[in-house]
């Protein structure tokens, strides 16, 4: 049975402090905001509104008693609430998963600090979430039967993880379609960050500074680090996976492993995607032969998709390998390019996703996250078990879930998402999806219900 590692024993290994969102002023009054906001909502005895804890500009721009009402009154009116899991979104915003308990129904409570002190609440929100399927699903055909009528491309793989690393097929539907991931690239870029420190190329405790020129679309948290500390690589693979940090991302791929290392690690999961699938030769050779190099940062899908020049996302899509990387050379016009901020801000039309970008299947996604998880048990691997967990996702029961760490990514046009997760028994799991249409953007809310199915089912596997 796997064994629970506490974040703590695995911060001590570090001889280089981290610094968390939870470990900033701003985070640690967020969590403590949403502790207290989350008594009120379930209705916890003694539980007291306290009016001082809200910003001079939240109080002006709603009726407190209002608000006071809609929070202490929700426990009654909805039957009672249990809070799933939580999660810090970023150095000031911190959600938490609800579950109501008249009807089943799912709700967001998010919760937001001031930048500065004294960090009160300027942002209390209650949203309902996305829910589940009606009735769940009571078994994998339900599950396939909801996939095929998508209206879109899609694709589905769930393993088993054994304690020694291999996987037991649980479901696949169109498992080894080869379909865009958008940003959730990063997985392999951490992946090859793993084979790097395994191989006694990096560290885990190794500082790295962050460059203003690598400095990514959208910047993420690590963008405040230029000029300042340089954090060790064990964090930037934290704010990679955890945060979806575009810069940490960049920063991993472009001065740790390096385009070929990103590219190495995608052509052996894909090897040992075909392999414990039991592709035949045809398809092994189909797989092989797609697209896998030159393995972008996300600054430079921004820099080719969100320019003035509109003819460079069509030349890039119509060059070869050779001509890619002359592109993306210094003084090649992807180098030279810029994302501008208001095509970046007004994307959402689908850009040639399948010729330019990343490209993997779901067996692939989550085959890797599987072999990261087992990777992570290993000694001197204390970074990527830092990276992958525990963690906590929003909406999922503790009482089932030991631990939910997610890896997820995509751009119009791209949904792709892989998740990990532990039951309290000790049972692990993987999951991927990847969703695609390459004429219009998604609305991700049906893959969201699909994927609280797919939790139900595997809270039942037995």
């Amino acid at each position: 049975m796997w064994a629970p590692i506490a974040r703590a024993q695995t911060l001590e290994r570090f001889r280089v402090p981290m610094r968390l969102p939870d470990e900033t002023p701003s985070g640690r009054a967020a969590w403590a905001h949403l502790d207290r906001v989350v008594a009120l909502v379930t209705g916890e005895e003694g539980a007291v509104f306290d009016e001082e804890a809200l910003s001079p500009a939240l109080k002006a721009s709603v009726s407190v008693p209002q608000l006071r009402e809609a929070v202490t009154g929700f426990a009654s009116r909805n039957g009672g609430a249990t809070a799933l899991g939580r999660r810090l979104f970023d150095a000031r915003t911190a959600t938490v998963g609800l579950k109501t308990g008249a009807d089943g129904k799912l709700w967001t409570l998010t919760v937001r600090v001031e930048e500065d002190e004294p960090h009160r609440i300027d942002l209390l929100a209650l949203d309902a979430a996305p829910q589940p399927r009606p009735g769940g699903y009571d078994g994998w055909a339900v599950l396939d039967a909801d996939l095929s009528t998508m209206g879109v491309a899609a694709g589905f793989s769930a393993w088993e993880v054994r304690e020694d690393g291999s996987l037991r097929l649980l479901n696949r539907w169109r498992g080894d379609r080869l379909m865009s991931i958008g940003t959730a690239s990063t997985l392999f870029v951490v992946g090859a960050t793993a084979d790097a420190v395994r191989e006694g190329r990096a560290r885990w405790d190794q500082t790295l500074a962050v460059e203003s020129a690598l400095v990514s679309v959208p910047p993420g948290r690590f963008a405040g680090f230029v000029g300042d500390e340089a954090p060790p690589v064990g964090e930037f693979t934290r704010a990679a996976l955890a945060e979806r940090d575009a810069t940490a991302s960049d920063h991993l791929l472009l001065r740790v492993v390096g385009r070929e290392g990103a590219e190495a690690r995608l052509r052996r999961t894909r090897e040992e995607a075909l392999r414990v699938t039991g592709a035949d030769e045809a398809a092994r050779a189909r797989a092989m032969a797609a697209p896998m190099a030159p393995f972008l940062s996300i600054h430079e899908l921004f820099k080719i998709k969100c320019t003035v020049d509109g003819f460079l996302v069509k030349e890039f899509a119509e060059a070869t390998e050779v001509e890619r990387r002359a592109l993306l050379a210094p003084g090649g016009a992807v180098a030279e390019s810029v994302a501008e901020s208001q095509f970046v801000a007004a994307w959402r039309k689908p850009q040639d996703v399948l010729k330019v970008g990343w490209l993997a299947t779901p067996d692939e996604m989550s085959i890797e996250l599987a072999r990261l998880w087992t990777l992570s048990r290993e000694e001197g691997m204390d970074g990527l078990r830092y990276a992958l967990g525990p963690a906590e996702g929003e909406a999922f029961d503790q009482r089932v879930w030991r631990s939910v760490a997610a890896v997820r990514g995509g751009e119009p046009g791209s949904i792709a998402t892989a998740w990990v997760a532990e039951r309290v028994d000790g049972r692990v799991f993987v999951v991927a999806m990847i969703v695609n249409d390459e004429w219009k953007p998604l609305d991700p809310r049906p893959a969201q219900r699909i994927l609280l199915g797919v939790f139900g089912l595997l809270a039942r596997v037995g």
